[in-house]
């Protein structure tokens, strides 16, 4: 299975070196579509001297909403798009279904006008892909919250219905869990709800899992939510995408299982810088080797969790010069 991780623009070239030459990680997560772009350029500079492959989750010039009526207004605006699109992995894209209520063409827009947007961007997302690669891209969708999108678009009936699996022609290849997305989303059709409960586990037998190739890990809260006052409006509070703790690989585990076909999982610790957390070159190296041994290890346990990550913890340095050292070091607890 592949592991990405997103490109950090002050983690050490010797890190990258050593986490892809090792097989910890497959290759980088692009920055993103709010990137800069000399960070882009950057990237694109790193992976082709890297020689790795790209998790291609968007770019700059596009909207990450699937239904926005806007999506591809400035779809090839990026100056380095050829070059991006030409990495290895680039291909293959994904992005949020759905799309803020301002970017739909009204309030009271029907299924089938829905099913048309999506139709619409995905054709030219296909057509712009092919036309600077020659390739035929792959396109995943990712189910996302109402912090900002219209909350029609966030629940699983609405996902699967995008998939060219499920009958709509030309739809989406496949699908992106978002473990924090998915759980917010959960809690806020319990909000809404007349009666009982609705937790993650009803949202993911609701959800077509064959269908998922992506899952999107991060540490989800250090301490717990009361989701029954919580302003779904508050990306800050809901989504800080912190590192990820030892029960959050454990439920990775479960995920694998209830997702039996799921291709990659990327890594999104980087996001925790946004919300004042700045992420440490120690911080990015233990959670790399702590996802690749959760995805690689079938057999692993809490305990067995909790070793690599004291291992680490007292072996690596904060500079992670000895970075290879303790990877050959975590290698043997396999056996």
């Amino acid at each position: 299975m592949k592991l990405f991780q997103n490109y950090i623009s002050h983690i050490p070239l010797k890190v990258y070196e050593t986490l892809l030459g090792e097989g910890i990680i497959t290759g980088l997560k692009f920055p993103g579509t709010g990137a800069s772009p000399e960070e882009n350029q950057a990237f694109i500079d790193l992976a082709r001297f890297l020689k790795c492959e790209v998790d291609n989750h968007g770019w700059n010039g596009i909207t990450a909403q699937l239904h926005d009526a806007h999506f591809c207004d400035h779809i090839t605006d990026f100056s380095g798009l050829e070059n991006y699109l030409n990495l290895p992995n680039a291909w293959k894209y994904s992005s949020h279904i759905g799309a803020k209520p301002q970017n739909l063409p009204s309030r009271e827009i029907s299924q089938q006008e829905f099913d048309e947007l999506l139709i619409t961007n995905l054709e030219k997302i296909r057509e712009t892909i092919f036309s600077l690669t020659g390739k035929q891209p792959i396109i995943y969708g990712e189910g996302l919250f109402p912090y900002y999108f219209d909350p029609r678009t966030t629940s699983p009936s609405f996902i699967n219905r995008t998939l060219k699996s499920r009958g709509l022609s030309n739809g989406l290849d496949g699908l992106v869990l978002d473990i924090c997305h998915s759980t917010i989303a959960s809690k806020f059709m319990e909000r809404i709800r007349t009666s009982g409960s609705y937790t993650f586990h009803n949202y993911l037998y609701e959800l077509d899992t064959s269908q998922v190739k992506i899952i999107h890990l991060s540490g989800f809260s250090s301490t717990p939510i009361d989701f029954s006052s919580t302003d779904f409006s508050n990306d800050n509070e809901l989504d800080p995408h912190l590192p990820s703790n030892l029960q959050d690989f454990l439920s990775l585990k479960g995920l694998l299982i209830i997702c039996p076909n799921v291709e990659q999982i990327s890594n999104e610790i980087a996001y925790s810088g946004h919300w004042g957390n700045p992420v440490t070159v120690f911080d990015y190296c233990s959670e790399a080797i702590l996802t690749w041994y959760a995805i690689t290890n079938y057999y692993y346990c809490i305990e067995s969790l909790r070793k690599i990550s004291d291992l680490i913890a007292n072996e690596l340095h904060k500079n992670c010069d000895n970075l290879y050292e303790v990877i050959e070091t975590c290698r043997k607890c396999f056996y």
